[in-house]
């Protein structure tokens, strides 16, 4: 006898178990969907000149100075058509002469989003504070607070060779800290790197402390790296994390400086070094960051990274 298939009979209750868990799939899937609390545009070390690109035999790298104005106009485009808060502009906009602001400033204007500016050591041609006035800024390190998150703008270079007139009290000062780090083998002892002045120290204290007390948790860029030890560092970064030590709130640290980029945790705070714009002769590098409720998104593009990041709990 041949076999027959028997009908499917979909009972009404059937449907309904159907109907149930397709409206159910449905409601996990929109939970899914959560908008960030905050969407920031990032990028660092644009280093723009006009001049031929150069080759850096200690990092085994090239610089394509030229190539940055439409690098960034290609930024601007994309960020542009986000729904972002502000920008974070991570320093070393030029590479060595200040006529190249000029440059840079219009296509920086172009963001319609609000634009932080941080400050990097090739941003002092004339070895002061002028870039500021290029750039709009109104103090050299600073904080501000959005959705009950702090960020916190260092100035690294505020003690250095290259941000103060030769003979200077801080010019003298970093000649002495980089002979003591020289002679102790630090492997950070370049006159590119600057450090931070105990005024500004205190500062970042004070400003952890009211965080704290306001329970807001903190976000820290500054231009150069304070983890992990490496030749780019700040030349007095413990003194830095000594502070960060005191506090459970910061969970992320940002700066560029390290062109290729780097990602260390340390004590439950994530230090993203962002890769440098001026690195490669087309692709590009920038990002965008979607900070949540307990975790952060960072949307690279280009040569740039995509990661997600944890937050830990604060006090």
């Amino acid at each position: 006898m041949p076999y027959r298939k028997k009908p499917l009979i979909v009972t009404s209750a059937l449907i309904g178990l159907l109907t149930v868990h397709s409206f159910s799939s449905i409601q996990h899937a929109e939970a899914k969907t959560i908008s960030p609390e905050l969407q920031i545009g990032m990028f660092a070390d644009a280093q723009y000149c006009q001049c031929e690109p150069k080759f850096i035999p200690k990092y085994d790298s090239e610089r394509f100075f030229m190539s940055t104005p439409a690098k960034m106009q290609q930024a601007t485009s994309t960020l542009n058509r986000k729904k972002l808060d502000f920008n974070l502009q991570l320093g070393d906009t030029i590479d060595r002469d200040y006529h190249s602001f000029k440059t840079m400033i219009p296509l920086y204007n172009q963001l319609k989003a609000p634009r932080y500016d941080v400050l990097g050591n090739h941003d002092f041609p004339n070895h002061d504070y002028s870039a500021m006035t290029a750039l709009g800024m109104k103090h050299n390190y600073y904080s501000f607070v959005k959705k009950n998150i702090r960020f916190v703008v260092l100035d690294t270079n505020e003690i250095s060779t290259y941000a103060n007139p030769k003979g200077s009290k801080l010019y003298n000062i970093a000649k002495s800290r980089l002979k003591k780090a020289k002679a102790a083998g630090a492997p950070y002892a370049y006159d590119y790197n600057g450090s931070v002045t105990k005024k500004q120290l205190k500062w970042l204290d004070g400003t952890l402390n009211k965080a704290k007390h306001e329970k807001q948790q903190v976000i820290m860029i500054s231009h150069h790296p304070v983890y992990p030890l490496f030749t780019d560092n700040v030349l007095n970064y413990k003194e830095i994390l000594k502070i960060m030590d005191k506090y459970n709130n910061v969970q992320v640290y940002f700066n560029g400086h390290t062109h290729s980029g780097k990602y260390n945790v340390r004590r439950g705070v994530h230090y993203v070094n962002l890769k440098g714009m001026v690195e490669t002769p087309e692709q590009n590098a920038y990002s965008v960051v979607k900070i949540y409720k307990n975790k952060m998104r960072i949307v690279g593009y280009g040569r740039e990274e995509t990661r997600t990041l944890n937050f830990r709990k604060i006090y």
